[in-house]
């Protein structure tokens, strides 16, 4: 029987800034932050391995297929870290305006003028592999989605 791990919709950084993209091994990190009226700002980081998409519409935009590696100023850059940072430095501000999870715990990510990031997961047997975590980076506190499991979003 598979356990069923349950998330609060408001876990989720809804209403925050997409801000940095990186890399640490094989997990891809996303960042987000937000300013508050009282001069203070909270970050949040979503940690992946599995394979993820930026849409905008039906056009994916960016993913983790893009990892090769091009030179860029004499250094060498994952073709997404730089695919993603052109368009957050040629946009405005893209900003999480609602999540949704299915049961298998992959996530789509509505973001603001028309862009929609979707992290899938990969079927692994073994129970305990790590799909993606969530840090609220201000808190440090973590969520982790793993294989094996049943999630509810609520």
């Amino acid at each position: 029987m598979k356990s069923l791990l349950m998330i609060k919709k408001s876990e989720f950084p809804i209403g925050f800034e997409m801000l940095t993209i990186a890399t640490a091994l094989d997990l891809v990190l996303f960042g987000f932050e937000m300013s508050h009226n009282d001069g203070t700002t909270s970050y949040f980081g979503l940690h992946t391995n599995c394979p993820w998409k930026l849409l905008n519409g039906s056009e994916i935009v960016v993913g983790s297929e893009d990892r090769d590696k091009i030179e860029i100023d004499g250094k060498l850059k994952y073709t997404f870290t730089h695919l993603f940072n052109n368009l957050i430095n040629n946009s405005k501000s893209i900003i999480i305006l609602d999540v949704e999870m299915n049961l298998d715990g992959s996530l789509f990510i509505a973001l603001s003028h028309g862009y929609n990031l979707f992290i899938g997961v990969y079927n692994s047997k073994a129970s305990e592999t790590e799909l993606w975590r969530l840090i609220n980076k201000t808190t440090r506190e973590h969520f982790v989605a793993y294989s094996g499991m049943t999630f509810l979003l609520t």
